[in-house]
């Protein structure tokens, strides 16, 4: 039997009627490289080009990773944040309750190309790889 659920804790409603479930966590959405495989985008393309696939992308990210995206964004100061003040201030936020929540969310930015991993004193950082002005376009537009 396969069960396929779509809310945070609908594992527990469903332990009080089938013994023995086993449980697998599995992301239900293919990388940022699969999903845009028909739209062909060419590194030369003007720096306006980039920025508006961002924002077509960004329109289909989900509410919490457009959140994580603009937490990021309010605690980089052009170094890169630290993974532990950065899943801190998500779960402070209520963004994330764990880190493995934290890093599914965070692969859908990386694969996206937004943001990207570097160590920063020995820590795993992260660091945004658009610019000042499509962050704040983002924002104008899409913040909640």
């Amino acid at each position: 039997v396969l069960l396929t659920v779509d809310k945070v804790d609908a594992i527990g409603d469903y332990n009080d009627y089938c013994e023995n479930l086993i449980y697998w966590k599995i992301d239900t959405y293919s990388s940022y490289s699969t999903e845009s495989s028909y739209n062909i985008t060419s590194l030369s393309q003007s720096l306006d080009a980039r920025q508006h696939d961002y924002r077509s992308m960004f329109l289909a990210l989900s509410a919490n990773v457009r959140k994580l995206f603009f937490l990021l964004a309010d605690l980089y100061k052009n170094k890169a944040v630290k993974k532990s003040i950065f899943l801190d201030k998500a779960m402070e936020l209520q963004i994330v309750s764990n880190d493995d929540r934290f890093g599914a969310l965070l692969v859908e930015l990386l694969d996206h190309g937004i943001i990207e991993t570097v160590r920063s004193h020995g820590e795993t950082a992260y660091k945004l790889k658009i610019t000042k002005r499509a962050i704040k376009e983002l924002r104008d537009e899409y913040q909640e």
